[in-house]
């Protein structure tokens, strides 16, 4: 009898031990498929900021601009202004410096300006504005992403950037992503196009976009700035975040009871 019974104990711990490495593996899948979940690649890239440009507006010059086509720029073609609005030290952009791949954007002490880089294909007129001129181009990418996303490699002090996406000329909508400052790591920086505020008419299509905007504009002088990219991408919402820690918990505390349950049978 005591033979027998060490048996069944031992069969039981087996079979107990069995079912916790199946319900943890489904656990460990879940858990990891959420996380792949928010960091998927980028659906479409609008500036991998890997084609050169570079300007500087000065005390004698406050405002400069240009156009440049190039590859990883969404439409062929980026139009930047740049503008030095006081300080004695210019306003200083540039993209890709030395075969780099990112963004900055830097003002000397006591120095304040602005940076608005606009994507509206191909006119060579940085001062034109073609608000359709992306041909409605579906930044969802198929209903695969639902955010507006910045690779953020380093900021000194905070700085917002405001977003405006265009359909046509009279809807629009518009999105502000503030950069923590102190940043000196990649830190991405996303605004769901649910957070997206209308600014003109019913609002911009993001299925549909014709024109976006990026403007650069720190509060504080001597602010300095680098930027890798600026994508869209699928991030999961607050709310779906929620639903899925209430179901793993759930999912834990019924393992938790079957084991109990299974242990004292």
């Amino acid at each position: 009898d005591l033979h027998l019974s060490l048996r069944r104990q031992r069969q039981m711990c087996i079979r107990d031990r069995s079912f916790w490495s199946i319900h943890t593996k489904i656990l460990a899948i879940v858990t990891v498929t959420l996380f792949c979940t928010s960091n998927n690649t980028y659906a479409l890239m609008i500036d991998s900021f890997e084609t050169p440009q570079a300007l500087e507006a000065t005390s004698s010059t406050p405002s400069v601009c240009s156009s440049v086509d190039g590859t990883g720029i969404l439409g062929n073609e980026r139009d930047v202004v740049v503008s030095k609005s006081s300080g004695p030290v210019n306003a200083k952009f540039e993209i890709a410096p030395s075969g780099t791949h990112w963004l900055s954007f830097g003002l000397g002490p006591a120095t304040k300006g602005t940076a608005h880089l606009t994507w509206d294909g191909s006119d060579n007129n940085p001062l034109n504005d073609v608000f359709t001129g992306l041909g409605g181009i579906d930044l969802t990418d198929n209903n695969t992403s639902n955010a507006l996303t910045v690779d953020v490699l380093f900021a000194d002090l905070n700085v917002d950037l405001s977003v405006r996406v265009w359909t046509d000329a009279n809807n629009a909508s518009s999105a502000v992503l503030s950069l923590p400052g102190g940043t000196t790591s990649l830190t991405d920086v996303s605004v769901l196009f649910s957070a997206f505020s209308t600014t003109h008419g019913a609002g911009a299509d993001f299925s549909n976009a014709g024109m976006v905007e990026l403007a650069v504009n720190p509060t504080n002088a001597a602010t300095d700035i680098l930027v890798d990219n600026i994508y869209t991408e699928f991030v999961p919402e607050p709310s779906s975040l929620v639903l899925a820690g209430i179901c793993l918990c759930s999912l834990l505390m019924i393992n938790r009871r079957q084991g109990k349950e299974r242990l004292y049978q």
